[in-house]
């Protein structure tokens, strides 16, 4: 445990939206110990591409 052994804050932790991150009691559990939870954003795909040299959306 980093916090413990290195004697260092948890200040934020940042996670998928996964639903074993995403719920109510990991959410206390930061709140209790001062942690800010973030969510990362979900990657979307490029919709353009290259069609008889030129860009079709």
């Amino acid at each position: 445990n980093p916090q413990v052994n290195l004697q260092l804050q948890v200040q934020r932790v940042r996670t998928d939206n996964g639903t074993e991150f995403k719920n109510k009691t990991l959410a206390k559990f930061f709140d209790e110990v001062g942690i800010t939870q973030q969510f990362s954003a979900v990657k979307r795909h490029n919709k353009m591409v290259s069609w008889k040299g030129g860009i079709e959306p």
